[in-house]
């Protein structure tokens, strides 16, 4: 059995980060909805480019991760936020992106410090959505006073 991730903080780009998250799921999306979609599309049209084949199948799987993980909040908290969705559309398209540009400008070389901070960064914007419905239900559901944060913060301002 594979390692549930393989050590994502050292992904150097999107494409990258997700090759390295839910090891465990990765051949089940591959059989199930990248494989099946890229047949589907070239039986029906046989000369279309690799990048459209290879990327209409990839948005499909992040389409499919973001309505299970839309699902799970809706379980959870009974509302339907779209942010699971967006957020894994938005990690698609840049997966998409990325590999367009490596084919298009394949002679153009980003280090990988470069490469890492990029993908810190963009990581970290489109987090937000992925961890708003969790956030807002934790706020309105006053977890706060339970929670370590505010312990620390009771114990510090008892001592000052």
């Amino acid at each position: 059995m594979p390692e549930l991730f393989q050590q994502p903080y050292r992904a150097i780009s999107p494409a990258d980060f997700w090759s390295r998250w839910h090891q465990i799921f990765k051949n089940t999306w591959i059989e199930l909805i990248f494989k099946p979609i890229s047949k589907f599309i070239l039986y029906y049209w046989p000369y279309s480019p690799k990048f459209i084949v290879n990327g209409i199948s990839s948005m499909c799987v992040f389409l499919f991760s973001g309505i299970i993980h839309e699902y799970y909040i809706y379980v959870a908290f009974e509302k339907f936020t779209g942010d699971q969705i967006k957020f894994f559309i938005l990690q698609g398209l840049a997966v998409c992106i990325e590999y367009i540009f490596k084919h298009q400008f394949h002679q153009v070389y980003i280090p990988k410090s470069i490469g890492f901070l990029l993908t810190f960064i963009f990581n970290g914007i489109t987090a937000s959505y992925f961890m708003q419905p969790w956030i807002s239900y934790f706020v309105q559901r006053q977890a706060f006073k339970y929670s370590l944060m505010n312990l620390i913060i009771r114990i510090l301002s008892d001592k000052y």
